[in-house]
Formats: C-alpha cells, sequence, structure tokens
C-alpha cells in the first residue's frame, strides 16, 4: 500500500485521538514524540508508539490500523519504524504486549529472548 510513515503531530491527536486511541487529548499530547503514524490519501490510517523506558528497554505499543486498510503490510512498516527508532536510540531489548502476535513474530519478536521470558500476573489474584 502506498502511503508515508512519518512522526506524529498535535493535529493527529485533533483528528484522530477519539478513534485510533481511547486516551484522553491530554494524555496523548505527553507521549506525542514516542508515535508515528502511517499516512495515505490525506488520512491517518494507522499509528504504533515506542515508548522508551531506559537505554535497555523499550515498549513498541498501540499498533492501530483503521479496519478497512487492515492486512496491507501497514502495521509492519510501523514496527519496524519503531525498531529502526530503537536501534539509533541503541536500546537493548525491545518488548510488545500484543494480541497482533503473528504480525509481531514476522518482524522477528518471539515469547523468549537469551533465556528470559516475559512474565504477567493480575494483583487480584495473587496469593501472598
Amino acid at each position: 500500500m502506498k502511503g508515508k510513515i512519518r512522526t506524529a503531530n498535535k493535529r493527529d491527536i485533533a483528528a484522530k485521538h477519539h478513534r485510533v486511541l481511547p486516551r484522553s487529548k491530554k494524555e496523548l499530547l505527553k507521549v506525542l514524540g514516542a508515535f508515528f503514524v502511517f499516512e495515505a490519501d490525506g488520512k491517518i490510517i494507522g499509528c504504533c508508539a515506542l515508548e522508551i523506558y531506559s537505554s535497555r528497554i523499550a515498549e513498541i505499543r498501540s499498533l492501530v490500523i483503521d479496519k478497512d486498510y487492515q492486512n496491507n503490510g501497514i502495521g509492519t512498516i510501523l514496527i519496524k519504524a519503531c525498531l529502526t527508532r530503537a536501534e539509533k536510540k541503541k536500546i537493548q531489548k525491545i518488548l510488545s504486549v500484543t494480541d497482533k502476535v503473528d504480525v509481531f513474530r514476522k518482524c522477528g519478536f518471539d515469547t523468549c529472548l537469551n533465556d528470559q521470558y516475559a512474565m504477567f500476573a493480575n494483583p487480584k489474584k495473587i496469593k501472598l
């Protein structure tokens, strides 16, 4: 699919924040620089963010593609943009908590990295 990828700007939030990501405008403004958007035909059809926690770890998050444009490789393009940014910043490990497992696997993600696994817990279900 033809389009362009770019860093998000304030106009993008005003136009799409209510549809694409269920976050307040104020919350999105705080993380605006972390987002990439994919634009085609003059409209934003996808976004993804690289949230950097430290030089050791960052998270690719908030991958959203308009339902009319899914399965066209846009998710992969956005993930790769995040990975490129992480590489330039020399981030050592990148994670993603996602339900889009196939897309992330295509980009080189797995459930284990150097014998380390991501582990999750629901605090309400932990018995101490």
